[in-house]
């Protein structure tokens, strides 16, 4: 990146002064660091570690080949419900006679 600012002398000083900065070791923080891990121990998981990471990943596979199968594939799906077919109700001739009856008598006579 060749930016214009790279050659102001300022920019340039304030450069070199944080690699300088950068550069060297920091006493203080490397005896905290030190300091702060000496009385640690390497929990027992690290050593298995791969193993687990192994398992999940197979667990996490295998889910999900499970999600991404089509349904009809699954051996456990359910029973498909019965189809009931509806019949339409059966209606007595006797009261179709009446009904009949009882719309011819209703109407209104013909004015014409």
């Amino acid at each position: 990146m060749n930016s214009p600012l790279r050659d102001d002398p300022l920019v340039r000083k304030v450069i070199e002064t944080l690699d300088q900065q950068a550069a060297a070791p920091d006493a203080e923080l490397d005896g905290r660091v030190h300091e702060a891990l000496r009385g640690r121990h390497a929990p027992v998981i690290t050593r298995y570690r791969g193993r687990w990471a192994m398992g999940g990943l197979a667990l996490a596979a295998g889910i999900s080949a499970l999600l991404m199968l089509p349904p009809s594939i699954l051996p456990w799906r359910p029973a498909p419900a019965p189809v009931v077919h509806n019949q339409p109700p059966t209606v007595d001739p006797e009261f179709l006679d009446d009904m009949e009856l009882i719309a011819t008598l209703g109407e209104e006579p013909d004015e014409s």
